[in-house]
């Protein structure tokens, strides 16, 4: 069962991407509803969007996520990894601005999307960038990239990487906000899962 937030009234007028489209192989199961701590790994993700967003979109083609109450988007370009996910995303969105994280990154914290927010101007992507290595996948993303993400998956060009060159995005350090504490880390298997729920 995945533990449902009241959304804030107190939101902005921004979309929340979750993005559950792996195969989660390594977990063995769907990753995005393995307890931690007693709550599944999207409902971070949903609390965390919900706070910040007027609307959050989980991207995933199972049918697991939908009885959650929220706008569950397939892929449009099957088997392109997270740029698919990213892309069919945007699509469905109707705010101007998209806050994106995986669903299996539970320590991802409002401070570090509204410290982004602050960026966003005439962007077309704002990506956090946490000890010289890019988080593409913890960003925020506007909808008038839509026509260049396309474009490199049209040309197979996968990589989030190469997205983000695409787009000349803004890149933003935020180790001075998380020094040793990494928000970006994600929950791979059931060994790290184990590991997190004895701490």
């Amino acid at each position: 069962m995945i533990e449902r937030i009241i959304q804030s009234s107190d939101t902005k007028p921004y979309t929340g991407i979750i993005l559950c489209g792996g195969k989660s192989l390594r977990m063995g199961t769907e990753k995005g509803l393995v307890q931690l701590k007693g709550k599944s790994l999207i409902s971070y993700s949903i609390s965390l969007f919900e706070n910040l967003c007027s609307e959050v979109i989980i991207s995933s083609n199972s049918n697991y996520y939908n009885n959650v109450g929220l706008k569950v988007v397939s892929d449009i370009y099957p088997d392109c990894g997270p740029i698919g996910g990213l892309y069919s995303g945007l699509k469905a969105a109707t705010n101007n601005f998209c806050m994106v994280a995986p669903c299996d990154t539970p320590f991802l914290t409002a401070q570090l999307y509204r410290h982004l927010l602050s960026y966003c101007d005439d962007a077309f992507a704002i990506i956090p960038s946490f000890k010289g290595n890019l988080q593409p996948v913890c960003g925020i993303y506007a909808t008038k990239g839509i026509p260049i993400i396309e474009k490199c998956i049209q040309q197979k060009v996968f990589k989030m990487h190469t997205l983000v060159q695409e787009l000349n995005a803004v890149i933003v350090s935020v180790d001075i906000f998380f020094n040793e504490n990494n928000c970006f880390e994600n929950i791979n298997t059931s060994e790290q899962l184990l590991e997190y729920n004895r701490k």
